[in-house]
């Protein structure tokens, strides 16, 4: 049984420090004056699975602050926030893709472009079908509930490169970027269209506004907005320049700067990431990407923020967060430029994982000269 919370205790002191230091990191020159470090230490909830949470906004909000209380009982750069979360999906549900939940997990979609031409067909739809539209009743109720004090993200914001993937025939999606390039572009002009209109109907509508969906940490809305793009790591970069690029400076200018994530090893993007007008930040799994493959593009002078966190710790393997902070702090050269993100626990349960306490973590983090 969940636990009743009182929003309002939430809304601390410390996390206005906190949201003021995450400003500094984000628009001072000399950012926060030390490197940003948010703590996730939540006890998750057994029997709750995320359907569940994406159709029941009651369940959802009760299970969202339980979390947020979780984390709260420890200081770090943690700033409690709600999250729309209809899926990675919301947006393809939008153009008729049926959505599943395979053992009942994270949702996926089944494809509705069986072939190229049948992107011709499509046509951009309302913003409130669907589970996009849920994302916005999903908001409403939170606003509802909270008096529009509580900051609300940015629901599950895909790149339209990676809603068009979800679209397609998984089979021949590759091909057909080769093959039948015109269609693909067709549809990713369509997506990026609804990408924008939703993603800006959605800011306007919260008071409170978060850009972070992915990195899942607090961004003020005027930094921009968080993108996830996992799906580049498969192509090239002249398939970058090609198919993910245009929508890219399209939403970067919409929003006013973009930060961008992805899982996975996209060494081989570095340059293209770094020519796309606004870019602010890139997250990614240290240990898929390396750290030093990161800063020897986005150096100091590229303005452009480094947040990583842990992902699935390989081929790099950090046994503890203890040994994923001080490797950051060892690379990345300007600890100003910098904003890690822990977990409790490692996401991957096949690699070597020493359990730490709170209270060492910050004993290691003040040993580098740093506190919250």
């Amino acid at each position: 049984m969940l636990p009743d919370i009182d929003w309002k205790s939430h809304l601390t002191e410390e996390v206005q420090q906190s949201k003021e230091a995450i400003r500094r990191f984000w628009f001072d020159q000399e950012g926060a004056g030390r490197p940003l470090l948010s703590l996730r230490y939540e006890n998750f909830a057994d029997g709750i699975s995320v359907k569940d949470t994406i159709e029941n906004d009651e369940l959802d909000l009760r299970l969202q602050l339980k979390y947020n209380d979780d984390v709260l009982r420890y200081r770090s750069d943690y700033v409690p926030r709600l999250s729309p979360y209809t899926g990675s999906t919301a947006l393809a549900s939008a153009f008729g893709a049926q959505i599943v939940y395979p053992d009942d997990n994270q949702p996926t979609c089944l494809p509705v472009i069986l072939q190229a031409e049948d992107a011709y067909r499509i046509e951009k739809p309302d913003v409130m079908t669907a589970d996009l539209g849920r994302v916005f009743e999903k908001t409403s109720y939170f606003l509802e509930q909270t008096g529009g004090q509580y900051p609300i993200t940015i629901f599950d914001f895909q790149s339209p490169y990676d809603t068009v993937h979800l679209l397609w025939n998984h089979e021949t999606f590759f091909t057909d970027l080769v093959l039948n390039p015109e269609p693909v572009l067709h549809l990713l002009d369509i997506v990026t269209d609804l990408t924008i209109e939703a993603g800006l109907k959605l800011r306007d509508m919260i008071p409170e506004f978060a850009a972070g969906h992915c990195p899942s940490v607090w961004i003020p809305g005027e930094a921009g907005i968080t993108m996830p793009l996992d799906s580049m790591v498969n192509i090239s970069p002249q398939m970058f320049r090609q198919f993910i690029a245009p929508s890219l400076e399209k939403i970067s200018d919409a929003f006013g700067g973009l930060i961008v994530h992805s899982c996975g090893n996209w060494t081989h993007h570095r340059e293209e990431l770094k020519r796309i007008p606004g870019l602010k930040g890139v997250n990614f799994g240290a240990g898929e990407m390396m750290i030093e493959d990161v800063v020897e593009v986005f150096d100091a002078e590229s303005g452009v923020k480094i947040i990583p966190h842990i992902g699935l710790n390989l081929p790099r393997t950090y046994r503890s967060n203890t040994e994923f902070i001080g490797h950051m702090l060892d690379v990345v050269p300007n600890h100003n430029d910098l904003f890690m993100l822990c977990w409790a626990d490692d996401l991957n349960p096949n690699t070597p994982w020493k359990h730490e306490e709170y209270n060492d973590v910050r004993a290691f983090y003040n040993q580098f000269g740093y506190d919250w």
